[in-house]
């Protein structure tokens, strides 16, 4: 008998030890069963500590210390600053990501994930002896000691899913013309008179420009030149006077080196250009149609202006009806918000710091990264 308990203790306990504890959470939601996990809320913190240090450098934090040493604010370390985000983020998007899958809605195709991490890997650097991709350290560099593809796909995927999401959301909804007057209508002294948006027929347009610039824009020889060349342009346009002999010769002619391909500018809406191209694009005695062209002059330059398209709606109809998407999309997320509880356990927070922005760190480019 006593060699019976022994035995079934002994197992009891080798049993146990051969068990790991389940991970900790850090989100969960009771309405949907979903849990989320320190190692799966990594991605989203290396997310945005990636992107803070994209956009500003060591001006935001020295990535070589630690972030519970270094303060965001007077309440706060970067470590306290990104858990928080961290977490907000995770929950905005599995918030999202419960709601669309609840509704039937499917991730749009994305490409094969696998094969786009290892180009970007071998991109920036980090390859194997072979000259494939090195994953593996690449995934380390970005996403921390534990990173796996299997981790980072999900994520991936969860993101995408959540703005695809987003975006249905967003778009999803209709409007006729009677809501959309009505909308205005019911915040008439805000659009009128603190944003200056009447009821006009002035409408959103595409339109091409083309640039000719003065050496000395004092210089009235320099001026005559400038549109010298600009009234030969003109003229050869005119013997096609079509949008692609416009769109060809702004990319061959045009003398604004940051101009667009075709030099073509969308979605131009009143008071968004040079006041004489402004005031040609909405005369106050009458409307413009595409295929409408000008030789003007704005202060620096000779410019030729082509109506490329012109809006159905007046523009004040098409900020309206953005104004009441963004006021559906919000109403929608805080619903799904209500919908989708989370609750957030900060002290389960496992902080795995990558290491890609300590200079020590980055590969140098042709060289394999050591992971």
């Amino acid at each position: 008998m006593k060699r019976t308990v022994i035995c079934l203790l002994l197992a009891a306990f080798l049993l146990f030890a051969g068990c790991k504890p389940a991970p900790k959470p850090v989100l969960t939601c009771e309405a949907a069963d979903y849990i989320m996990t320190a190692e799966q809320l990594s991605y989203y913190f290396c997310y945005q500590y990636a992107g803070i240090l994209d956009a500003y450098g060591d001006q935001a934090f020295d990535p070589k210390q630690s972030l519970s040493l270094q303060s965001y604010d007077e309440n706060q370390s970067w470590e306290e600053f990104f858990v928080s985000q961290a977490l907000t983020l995770a929950e905005q998007t599995m918030q999202l990501c419960l709601a669309a899958e609840a509704e039937g809605f499917t991730l749009p195709q994305t490409g094969d994930l696998d094969a786009i991490t290892a180009d970007t890997a071998r991109e920036q650097g980090y390859v194997t002896q072979s000259g494939e991709g090195d994953v593996a350290a690449y995934l380390k560099a970005n996403y921390g000691e534990g990173a796996t593809l299997e981790g980072y796909r999900d994520f991936l995927e969860s993101m995408a899913l959540a703005s695809a999401y987003s975006e249905h959301l967003h778009t999803s909804s209709e409007f006729s013309n009677d809501e959309i007057e009505a909308f205005y209508d019911s915040r008439e002294a805000d659009y009128a008179d603190s944003f200056g948006i009447a009821k006009t027929d002035a409408r959103p347009m595409d339109i091409r420009l083309i640039r000719f610039y003065p050496d000395d824009p004092g210089s009235a020889d320099h001026w005559a030149d400038a549109e010298a060349r600009a009234q030969s342009v003109l003229e050869e346009f005119e013997k096609d006077p079509t949008e692609a002999n416009f769109a060809a010769l702004a990319d061959a002619r045009t003398e604004d080196f940051n101009a667009p391909e075709g030099g073509l500018y969308t979605g131009v809406s009143p008071g968004t250009q040079q006041e004489n191209v402004d005031l040609w694009l909405y005369p106050a005695d009458g409307t413009r149609a595409a295929g409408d062209y000008v030789l003007l002059e704005e202060p620096d330059a000779c410019v030729l202006c082509y109506v490329s398209a012109v809006s159905e709606r007046p523009y004040w109809m098409s900020v309206v009806e953005n104004d009441m998407r963004y006021e559906a999309y919000f109403n929608a997320f805080a619903e799904l918000q209500q919908k989708y509880v989370f609750e957030q356990y900060p002290e389960n927070v496992d902080l795995r710091v990558p290491t890609a922005h300590s200079a020590a760190n980055v590969p140098a480019e042709g060289v394999e990264a050591v992971g």
